[in-house]
């Protein structure tokens, strides 16, 4: 998923390296390690919270914060807490400038950033994909 950093933030879009938006980032990583996710594609710019929240619990299982890692899928909020309207991946949170990869609008592109400030501040839950909690031992 690293190799997605800076393609450009592309509302509904699903071509890494072309376009991607923070939900189409997370549908592609999926894929290219084999997991189908439930892709709705009828949404608008701002991801209502109301089908986000239900769709992410289609494809994951919520993780308490402190058992969270590298892969799982965190849910933020901007204006309300109980309101969840971004998504990302986390990758590793122990180097500088690393931790959180998505698709963020205001930055225009795909980016990596530590799991930190504003963002460690808005988490509204974790997500680990099924196919990784589900998965025969």
């Amino acid at each position: 998923m690293r190799s997605y950093v800076g393609t450009p933030f592309q509302h509904q879009a699903r071509l890494p390296g072309v376009g991607l938006d923070c939900i189409g980032a997370v549908i592609c990583a999926a894929r290219e390690i084999g997991i189908k996710l439930t892709d709705r594609r009828a949404y608008g710019r701002s991801p209502n919270p109301n089908h986000l929240l239900p769709d992410i619990m289609k494809n994951a299982i919520e993780v308490p914060f402190e058992e969270r890692q590298l892969g799982d899928v965190p849910l933020f909020y901007f204006a309300r807490p109980h309101l969840p309207q971004h998504v990302g991946v986390l990758s590793e949170d122990d180097i500088p400038g690393r931790g959180l990869i998505h698709a963020y609008s205001k930055a225009k592109r795909v980016v990596e950033t530590d799991f930190s400030g504003q963002w460690l501040e808005t988490v509204h839950s974790i997500w680990r994909l099924r196919a990784f909690v589900e998965a025969p031992v």
